[in-house]
């Protein structure tokens, strides 16, 4: 495991004190849960953002393979800036998948204000709903990777930061400094959107129709099929 941060970034983080967060992994899938949830859901608070910002700023968790040019550029870019940026490398020989990981990588995001999401195989992965479930913004490198999501996603733009290609914007294009320049209200907007859509993107443990006033994943599924 790597954690690409400055001393700065390590003290601040220590900030956020998420014991309620638990984890199992089966070798198969990885269950993350809180009794109650991030207060950004349930609650009416934000991650500090501007000036008062106490944790990362972005993160990146995952790794990049020879032929995935914007995720090299993407580490790249964390890594210079590391005042700034984590980044969690999973492919690391030492990189172990266990629940003291789990654990710490939704420490990492929960934290994080930002999440880089560079699409590898496909356009879509993973790790997007892993950040906007812990309610850090994701960022996106192509609109296929969340356009494909119609039934739980009405505005791509409203929930995430969109930037085109990393390998076909200017040589001096950093996106963690583009990031800084977004405006605090804007950033507001992108959290509080994502707190309207989070629980749909999640599946609860027990039915939810019943006594929820929200749909959770499974329904959300439902009502799309026309079940």
């Amino acid at each position: 495991m790597r954690f690409m941060v400055s001393t700065d970034a390590v003290t601040a983080k220590k900030q956020y004190p998420f014991s309620a967060v638990f984890g199992y992994y089966n070798g198969e899938a990885a269950a993350l849960g809180c009794p109650r949830g991030p207060c950004w859901l349930w609650g009416n608070c934000h991650k500090p953002v501007g000036g008062t910002l106490t944790g990362p700023l972005v993160a990146f968790v995952g790794h990049a393979n020879p032929a995935e040019q914007t995720r090299i550029k993407a580490i790249y870019h964390c890594q210079s800036r590391p005042h700034l940026c984590v980044f969690l490398d999973t492919g690391e020989r030492s990189f172990k998948l266990d629940n003291n990981m789990i654990a710490k990588m939704d420490d990492l995001l929960m934290s994080s204000v930002f999440c880089l999401n560079p699409p590898g195989d496909t356009p879509t992965r993973k790790g997007l709903f892993d950040s906007m479930l812990a309610g850090c913004i994701p960022v996106i490198f192509d609109e296929a990777s969340l356009s494909t999501y119609k039934w739980y996603i009405k505005d791509v733009h409203e929930v995430s930061v969109f930037i085109p290609p990393l390998e076909t914007m200017p040589p001096d294009f950093n996106v963690v400094d583009y990031l800084t320049r977004l405006r605090p209200d804007e950033i507001r907007s992108k959290q509080d959107a994502l707190r309207q859509i989070a629980f749909s993107l999640q599946y609860s443990e027990g039915p939810t129709s019943k006594n929820e006033s929200r749909l959770d994943a499974f329904d959300v599924a439902m009502v799309g099929l026309g079940v």
